[in-house]
């Protein structure tokens, strides 16, 4: 039987064809693995700006908070004063008019009258004047280092700074509170304190927005 003068040929075309399939199949297996780590890195580079931005919380309103406590603190106080001062003039008034009833009923031995009772009065009122401003004086200090709209996100913030400040922190107490801003709503506002003195309390700001924080004082 003759041979066929192209069968020499056909095994070189066979090899070639493995030699290339295995080449082709090498590329796809390189592009498919490029295409995964260009993913993986993609994801992570992601993950990495999500921490950034979550790093960068709290989100601090310049509200006026620490003008709040102390002027419902001075209403009250003036509010207390100006009342006792009242009634200091009322009582007055009637003593004046105590003792200057007997002069019309032509009693001049009444004219000078024991002035006993005013003095009483007068001394209760004064007394009373100089406890008014001492609890004026016996204010607490904090520091607010975040004020969210969320309960959830304040929780999750404050577990975020206990963490990250634990050395700061630890001697303080940090509470969350709530404070209705009417219009704009209730938002969690995160408190450290309280603070013994204005001092200390600005003291700690300032270690804390060395360490990256943020906060200021109300009082």
């Amino acid at each position: 039987m003759q041979e066929s003068p192209w069968q020499p040929e056909s095994q070189p075309n066979q090899t070639r064809l493995r030699w290339w399939s295995s080449r082709v199949t090498l590329v796809l297996v390189l592009a498919v693995a490029v295409i995964a780590a260009l993913i993986f890195f993609w994801n992570m580079m992601m993950t990495h700006t999500d921490e950034l931005d979550e790093a960068n919380i709290p989100v601090i309103m310049a509200e006026s908070v620490s003008k709040e406590y102390p002027q419902k603190d001075k209403e009250r106080e003036g509010d207390s004063i100006y009342s006792l001062i009242s009634k200091e003039k009322e009582g007055k008034t009637a003593l004046v008019v105590e003792d200057e009833q007997p002069v019309v009923e032509t009693a001049p031995d009444l004219s000078s009258k024991p002035v006993t009772v005013p003095s009483e009065s007068k001394n209760e009122v004064i007394h009373m004047e100089e406890k008014a401003p001492k609890s004026a004086y016996q204010k607490e200090f904090f520091l607010q280092v975040g004020s969210l709209p969320s309960a959830k996100e304040a929780e999750k913030e404050l577990k975020r700074l206990k963490f990250k400040f634990k050395t700061l922190l630890s001697e303080w107490g940090v509470d969350i509170v709530q404070k209705d801003l009417g219009k704009k709503g209730v938002f969690h506002r995160i408190q450290v304190g309280p603070f013994p003195s204005k001092e200390k309390a600005q003291a700690t700001c300032k270690n804390l927005s060395k360490q990256g924080g943020a906060c200021f004082l109300i009082y």
